[in-house]
């Protein structure tokens, strides 16, 4: 990602200097811009007007960018940008199962989930202990009934890389 050069890392989007604007341009025009933002960009610092490019869908640039050339050109009004956030104690690991989209989290700017860690995870789990996970699973289910066609880590994940996952 391009940052302003030789700002401090408040610099509640100053222009750009000419250097880091040919670097810029010779790196081609963004997929996306998005103009005149308030942006928090996670670094406990205060939020600041600003724009964001977006190149091969990563954050490439944060920072003035007018006058640039974008596949689509978003004016954010003001409105508040930030990155996703990350939620790191979910018990979303079966749910994922039913709703793969997980569209209540997206709405809320979740982008990533944390599953898995908090000692109960639908694997590993030996055939022989499929029952009784699965009675002990009950209050993280929320409604789902799997298959447990998996054993192993690996083929859990496997089970999870065949859906559409929204995060």
């Amino acid at each position: 990602m391009y940052v302003q050069e030789g700002l401090p890392a408040n610099w509640k989007g100053r222009s750009v200097n000419e250097e880091v604007r040919r670097m810029m341009k010779r790196a081609g025009k963004f997929d996306r811009v998005i103009l005149n933002a308030r942006i928090v960009d996670g670094t406990c610092d205060p939020w600041f007007y600003g724009d964001m490019g977006v190149r091969k869908g990563k954050v490439d640039f944060v920072g003035s960018l007018r006058n640039f050339e974008a596949g689509e050109t978003i004016d954010a009004g003001g409105k508040v940008l930030t990155p996703g956030f990350i939620d790191m104690h979910t018990h979303y690991d079966l749910s994922l199962l039913r709703d793969p989209v997980m569209i209540s989290k997206l709405i809320q700017g979740v982008t990533t989930i944390g599953i898995g860690q908090c000692g109960l995870s639908p694997a590993p789990v030996a055939d022989v202990n499929k029952s009784l996970l699965d009675q002990y699973m009950g209050f993280i289910k929320a409604g789902v009934e799997p298959d447990w066609g998996w054993n192993t880590f690996h083929e859990w994940l496997g089970r999870l890389e065949e859906l559409d996952l929204g995060l």
